[in-house]
């Protein structure tokens, strides 16, 4: 009998408390300015911070360090305002625990946020330290001490690019260019077929009404056109990558190089982010960023011999220091010096103060500092063992998506065992389920990098059903909405496959018969789903009777009598209840 109670009480968590909570305290005025107070305040530290930090880092150190004192003791005020408050309700009018005012959903809210923030406080200031206490002669410290800079005797210039030199202001490449000479329009653009990958291409067109003609199929990204011409020759010149990718490898658009095309062959050079191309006399000027900063660089290109020439000069600050130089065994060394200090005064110490205030203070969101934590930890681990970091993007690649799942898993399985705080289990479904959903499109590929048929299966296999799942089961309406999204990316794509090289005139009414019928499919759906969501519920709470003794928390006195006139399990934290802050899912964020 007390398994069937408990199986009841958990039921109720996900049912009568949940649609309680989402009619009484949704989006209630102080929990909205709890929210924009928070952050008009946090952006003025966070400025004053990081001005500090450029004027000389130990200033910003000190300020940093300071403010998250601060925080902790704003935090500690709240929630001691908190238990006052709950203690007065109890003494004087037997509030019951889901019967909260707004007033104290936004002091909860408040005070979570704070206790998130003076934990990450913690590691920003850390930071500090490996990123100012391990360098190498050359590498820019975030002090404002500049070892050195970039420039260039932009007087020696032709007059015309000399105003090109000095202006540094937006400007709008150009997509195309007219070669007169020859008579032909050289242009970026792709083909809509998938028989040469992905990324704006450079075409030709010889002579008007012909069939465009594809320069290269390993240039991608092709923007910027300019002209160089003279009395007999025209050269069109462009950015982009050129770093002859094939279709079946990995493809992220990139700006690398310049390739200057004569009508018959295509030469290129390799450069760091080129920009803003100008043509002068035959000669190519563009400006690209240094390797070792953000400053740019100013050169100029010879197309016919494809030589560059560097116009910018270095000139150091520091009286002996040889000019400009990097040590790459010194940037390794101190990049695995820079990753263990940063596990040590950054990552661990988020985790571990997350996992504190979790248990001690029962503070909500910290299960999403505490990730961010682990995260961190793991990637200073990595950058230790590996200090060239090759294969790091990879590597965040499969954490994300594969640590998510995990996390969400755990976080279910926990709340239908009753040993996680409804709390938690909000942050935990709103902030690792947009992990998850973005983590699984990065890795699987789509939409985007990729446009396998086998690749949106799996999407939908291993991403969006387990979304709409978690919604259905847990009443959490962002879980819901992340898998609402990834449908509408099916539907879309399917769009978009049907009217491939179809005429306009039949596309649009394609399109009208898709998205009417998936709309009213969908609608369909989200009615069976809604009469049977009990009974999915009910199903699930059974399945968790079966959970092991050791995992599952059984109350000692589990409710019992009129059910609708019993409270929900009341929490022995006073900074987190069972009604508490934003209705962002059917579960709350506290």
């Amino acid at each position: 009998n007390n398994y069937l109670k408990q199986d009841i009480y958990i039921f109720a968590r996900f049912n009568k408390n949940s649609e309680a909570k989402m009619s009484n305290n949704t989006c209630s005025p102080s929990t909205v300015f709890a929210w924009v107070g928070f952050i008009l305040v946090n952006s003025a530290f966070s400025a004053i911070i990081v001005w500090g930090a450029f004027q000389a880092w130990p200033l910003g150190f000190v300020l940093s360090l300071g403010y998250s004192v601060f925080l902790f003791y704003i935090a500690g005020r709240l929630e001691k305002k908190i238990e006052g408050s709950d203690s007065q309700d109890e003494n004087t009018s037997n509030v019951a625990d889901n019967e909260v005012g707004d007033d104290d959903d936004g002091i909860r809210l408040l005070m979570s946020l704070t206790y998130a923030l003076a934990v990450l406080g913690i590691g920003v200031t850390g930071s500090f330290l490996p990123i100012n206490l391990f360098q190498c002669d050359g590498f820019l410290a975030y002090n404002g001490n500049f070892v050195g800079k970039w420039s260039a005797n932009v007087s020696s210039f032709p007059q015309d690019v000399q105003s090109w030199a000095l202006n540094d202001e937006m400007y709008s490449p150009s997509s195309f260019v007219f070669l007169p000479n020859q008579g032909t329009t050289l242009f970026s653009g792709e083909n809509g077929t998938e028989d040469l990958g992905y990324g704006r291409r450079p075409w030709i067109i010889s002579e008007p009404g012909s069939a465009p003609e594809l320069i290269s199929p390993y240039l991608l990204c092709a923007d910027d056109f300019v002209l160089l011409t003279n009395d007999t020759d025209d050269t069109a010149c462009f950015v982009g990558d050129v770093s002859n990718k094939t279709r079946d490898q990995p493809y992220y658009c990139q700006t690398n190089g310049i390739s200057c095309f004569d009508g018959n062959s295509v030469q290129s050079i390799s450069a760091n982010a080129p920009e803003h191309l100008f043509a002068n006399n035959g000669t190519l000027w563009f400006k690209a960023r240094s390797p070792e900063s953000w400053e740019k660089l100013i050169y100029s290109l010879n197309p016919n011999t494809a030589e560059t020439t560097l116009h910018s000069a270095y000139t150091s600050n520091e009286e002996g220091s040889g000019g400009y130089h990097i040590n790459s065994d010194c940037d390794e060394q101190n990049s695995r010096y820079m990753a263990i200090t940063t596990f040590f005064v950054t990552a661990l110490p988020v985790f571990a103060a997350s996992i504190a205030l979790w248990r001690k203070k029962c503070v909500s969101s910290m299960v999403v500092t505490g990730y961010g934590g682990l995260s961190a930890m793991v990637t200073t681990l990595y950058v230790t063992i590996d200090p060239t970091v090759s294969n790091l993007d990879e590597m965040l690649k499969w954490w994300f998506p594969l640590s998510s799942a995990i996390w969400l898993a755990s976080a279910v399985i926990l709340f239908l065992a009753n040993r996680l705080r409804e709390g938690s289990f909000a942050w935990s479904v709103n902030v690792g389920g947009i992990v998850f959903f973005v983590g699984m499109i990065i890795l699987i590929g789509v939409p985007g990098e990729h446009d396998e048929l086998w690749r949106w299966v799996a999407l939908n296999f291993f991403c969006i059903l387990p979304l709409v799942a978690l919604g259905v089961i847990t009443n959490a309406a962002l879980g819901l909405v992340y898998g609402a999204v990834g449908i509408l990316i099916d539907v879309y794509r399917i769009t978009s496959l049907l009217t491939k090289g179809v005429d306009e005139n039949f596309a649009l009414p394609i399109r009208f018969i898709v998205l009417a019928a998936a709309g009213f499919g969908l609608g369909y759906l989200g009615l069976i789903l809604s009469r049977n969501q009990d009974h999915i519920q009910a199903s699930i709470s059974g399945w968790s009777n079966r959970l092991p003794g050791w995992l599952r928390k059984v109350d000692k006195e589990p409710p019992s009598g009129d059910e609708e006139n019993t409270p929900i399990q009341k929490n022995d934290c006073k900074s987190e209840k069972n009604t508490n802050g934003l209705a962002l899912t059917g579960v709350e964020i506290s």
